[in-house]
C-alpha cells in the first residue's frame, strides 16, 4: 500500500471510502478477512446459555480468563 500525503483532513477521510469497487477490490477485502480469521481466531460455542446465578457465569468466566482469555458478558470463550 503506498503512502499518501493529503492537506486537508477531508482529503484523507475522503480516501478512506472506495466508491467504485470492483472484483479485485473485493479480492482484497477478502483476503484481508482471511488473514485476521488466521491471526485471531477465537472459537466460540455458538448458542444461548443458561446459568443459575451471576455466581455461575463468573465461575465460567474464570475459566476462561485462566486460559487467556478476557471473559465478559457477550464475549468470546470457548469455556462458557
Amino acid at each position: 500500500m503506498p503512502i499518501e500525503k493529503f492537506k486537508t483532513y477531508e482529503a484523507a477521510a475522503q480516501a478512506l471510502w472506495c466508491f467504485d469497487p470492483d472484483l479485485e477490490y473485493y479480492r482484497k477485502v477478502a483476503a484481508h478477512f482471511r488473514l485476521a480469521d488466521k491471526l485471531c481466531s477465537v472459537y466460540s460455542k455458538k448458542g444461548v446459555y443458561k446459568y443459575r446465578s451471576i455466581s455461575d457465569f463468573m465461575k465460567k468466566a474464570g475459566a476462561c480468563s485462566d486460559s487467556g482469555f478476557s471473559a465478559t458478558i457477550g464475549g468470546h470463550c470457548d469455556h462458557i
